[in-house]
């Protein structure tokens, strides 16, 4: 009898694990794949993959303590700053360390990935993207970075 409940328990055991691995994974939110779309080019230093992703009014705006900046307005001042930004220099590659999204916002936590000599030194910064027919409409970054 022990024996029976034994191969019943290992047999369905074995049956959920074949479903899991079966099932389907949850479809991506196409929002979070457009903001990391916008690192990836952003990483790449590649301005004219960047707006492509953004709508033609789009707002780049820093929030420093009580004070907001509008850093870039529209999606040719945006293209043109940040080609300006490239070429000022290298720059440290980025990632989203947390990345959620809730209605028509991605609310991030973007890591500057300082490298390996720097182990430790990385910052990090709030992000939220505000989008509009799956265009990033705006952009909100929140200063003083955060070591991280």
């Amino acid at each position: 009898m022990k024996k029976n409940r034994q191969n019943i328990f290992v047999t369905g055991f074995i049956g959920l694990l074949a479903l899991g691995a079966c099932a389907k994974p949850p479809p991506a939110d196409p929002l979070l794949t457009v903001a990391a779309d916008f690192m990836a080019a952003f990483n790449d230093h590649d301005p004219a993959a960047m707006v492509a992703l953004v709508s033609e009014d789009v707002r780049w705006l820093t929030v420093d303590g009580d004070s907001i900046a509008i850093e870039v307005q529209g999606r040719d001042a945006l293209e043109a700053a940040m080609a300006d930004y490239f070429e000022a220099g290298p720059r440290s590659p980025s990632r989203m360390r947390f990345a959620r999204s809730d209605g028509e916002y991605v609310l991030g936590v973007e890591e500057i990935m300082r490298g390996p000599a720097s182990e430790g030194r990385n910052q990090c910064s709030v992000v939220v993207y505000r989008f509009e027919a799956s265009l990033i409409r705006d952009v909100w970054y929140y200063h003083p970075a955060y070591q991280c």
